[in-house]
């Protein structure tokens, strides 16, 4: 299971928008969000095998603390 920074939600997170001129700060709820959000994938070749593996994972780590 993978864990990393997939993609930027806002404008200012993205250098791509640079030209739009928004600062950080600018939407601290949504930066919030896309700085700490967990973003689950989904697809649709996913079996059951795999969906229990992951419900298996979090769980684990939601009960381990």
């Amino acid at each position: 299971m993978d864990s990393r920074h997939l993609f930027a939600s806002m404008p200012t997170q993205c250098r791509a928008f640079e030209f739009m001129k928004y600062r950080l700060g600018d939407f601290p709820n949504a930066e919030y969000i896309g700085n700490n959000g967990l973003h689950i994938g989904v697809h649709q070749d996913l079996d059951r095998d795999a969906l229990d593996y992951f419900i298996k994972v979090v769980e684990d780590f939601l009960c381990s603390g």
